[in-house]
């Protein structure tokens, strides 16, 4: 019985300040981490450099990174150890990969980096909404 395999996609945020060999030696330190815990490298994405949707640790910008792996949950918690350790390494998330989105290439990460996007200034206007709401209760108790 053969078993089935999960694709992850790990995205990382690179410094956007790192000169190119200093990004690609923490590349190849990332794949070899997942590879070392088990984990089967499938490929790279370079995304570019980006500008973050909010400020993260005073970096407006940053060069995403998508690394596609076959793995486990040691390969998943090495990626994530791996990110956390790295101080070059501004963000970095694991999901089960959309193999549709792989298939479409750059487009399909334009789109998850728009809704991302979206997804926070929703968070921060809803924020917004909840703040206002409650400035009128406390003025109308005064009355």
């Amino acid at each position: 019985m053969s078993e089935e395999r999960t694709l992850y996609e790990g995205i990382y945020i690179l410094d956007a300040g790192l000169p190119e060999d200093h990004a690609a030696e923490i590349i190849g330190a990332m794949e070899g981490t997942v590879a070392e815990a088990g984990g089967e490298v499938v490929a790279t994405q370079d995304f570019g450099t980006r500008r973050l949707a909010y400020e993260i640790d005073r970096h407006v910008s940053g060069v995403y990174k998508l690394l596609y792996f076959y793995g486990g949950e040691e390969a998943i918690e090495a990626f994530r150890h791996e990110a956390a350790v790295r101080q070059e390494i501004v963000r970095a998330r694991c999901y089960v990969a959309n193999p549709d989105a792989i298939v479409r290439g750059e487009a399909a990460a334009d789109v998850a980096v728009a809704e991302g996007e979206a997804a926070e200034a929703g968070a921060a206007e809803a924020a917004d909404i909840e703040a206002a709401e409650e400035e009128p209760e406390a003025e109308g108790g005064e009355q």
